[in-house]
């Protein structure tokens, strides 16, 4: 997510990280972030993003 944010290709992404194969990793992406490869390059940082599953959902401590 983060090399994708500093606009690395999808294909040189999943190469460096160790993905069998660019659908993979764009599966595990939308599946993650709810983003695509491309969202992620396009956004450039402007905007925060969490790794967090379902992040509306309200942290108890």
């Amino acid at each position: 997510m983060m090399l994708l944010g500093q606009g690395m290709a999808a294909i040189d992404v999943v190469q460096q990280v160790g993905y069998h194969d660019q659908p993979h990793l764009a599966r595990s992406l939308t599946r993650f972030t709810g983003r695509t490869a491309s969202q992620l390059r396009q956004a450039g940082g402007e905007e925060m993003l969490s790794l967090l599953y379902k992040t509306e959902v309200a942290v108890r401590p």
